[in-house]
């Protein structure tokens, strides 16, 4: 299944790239290069690529290793906001705190909407 997805995004890229000549040898070897990496990385890595103009005299398709690169990039960006992310949940000690909160709030609401009801009512 990764390697299917992995073939998609490098097929798209070359086809992107106007790629005259990526045959189906060089895409066993940018698969067996990039065949580890999470194929959504890969995927996000070769569009990055896609729309990326070529510079005069730049290759139609980027190396696996730049692609590789791109993957780590992305990755270590990736697990940066994840652990961002993590940091800014509420400690397991705060969390059970929030649905008294939350209780609290909606008691507060049907009270102002019980004595809303109560003078429009007179």
């Amino acid at each position: 299944m990764s390697e299917i997805r992995i073939t998609k995004a490098l097929a798209k890229l070359a086809i992107a790239r106007q790629a005259a000549s990526f045959d189906e040898a060089a895409m066993e070897v940018y698969l067996e290069l990039l065949g580890t990496a999470k194929p959504a990385l890969v995927e996000a890595a070769c569009r990055a690529f896609a729309i990326r103009p070529r510079a005069d005299g730049e290759t139609a398709m980027p190396s696996a290793g730049e692609i590789r690169a791109e993957v780590n990039r992305l990755g270590h960006h990736q697990r940066e906001a994840e652990l961002a992310q993590r940091r800014s949940l509420p400690e397991s000690g705060q969390v059970n705190a929030f649905p008294a909160s939350v209780e609290k709030l909606k008691a507060d609401v049907r009270q102002r909407i019980d004595e809303f009801m109560a003078r429009r009512s007179m």
